[in-house]
């Protein structure tokens, strides 16, 4: 596995609401790579397991940010946005 430098990063969605992106794995309780906070909590995160393969770690950092922009929308949609996002970049040659 390619060993990649994260940056701290933050970004605010178009609600203006500030988001700060963790490179930690969720806790293992809830089975996720990734995780995206509720808009409403005071300090919003996005967490990213940054241990993923490569493909993977983009399929997973399009589908929290897509969280943070659009809370209001269900995990299937989430998830397949992400997933065809993530088929387009990897057929262009998008490599980290």
């Amino acid at each position: 596995m390619k060993k990649h430098n994260f940056p701290e990063f933050a970004f605010k969605n178009a609600d203006k609401i500030e988001y700060r992106v963790v490179w930690k794995a969720p806790a293992k309780s809830l089975k996720a790579d990734g995780l995206c906070d509720d808009p409403s909590c005071k300090k919003p995160e996005v967490w990213i397991n940054p241990k993923l393969e490569e493909r993977r770690l983009v399929e997973v950092l399009t589908e929290e940010l897509i969280h943070a922009h659009m809370w209001d929308k269900n995990e299937k949609t989430v998830r397949k946005l992400a997933y065809n996002i993530t088929k387009l970049l990897t057929k262009i040659g998008f490599k980290l």
